[in-house]
């Protein structure tokens, strides 16, 4: 996860986040999970608004951003594919 700005921001997305700044000021952003619109966005895929970094190595001044998730990307079409391809391609038994 560590490399991944998109999953880093859609999970501080999802639970919020305090962020204190360089003079220790306080910000907090609420998490936006309990919304429909993300989470029918995650799994069904959409458009939704989630927070953004401003800066990719700070992240100081995170900003509302919409973003799209095509049918295809969503976690239930991913799911889906997933289990598919191990009907098709079943993991041999180990004995």
């Amino acid at each position: 996860m560590s490399s991944d700005r998109e999953l880093k921001e859609l999970m501080m997305s999802l639970v919020g986040t305090v962020i204190y700044g360089n003079l220790g000021e306080l910000s907090v952003l609420p998490g936006l999970g309990a919304s429909d619109s993300v989470i029918n966005t995650i799994l069904k895929g959409g458009t939704t608004e989630v927070y953004r970094c401003d800066d990719v190595t700070q992240c100081l001044k995170p900003t509302k951003s919409k973003i799209t998730v095509t049918a295809s990307q969503g976690m239930i079409a991913q799911i889906q594919k997933l289990l598919s391809s191990l009907f098709k391609n079943p993991l041999p038994m180990r004995r």
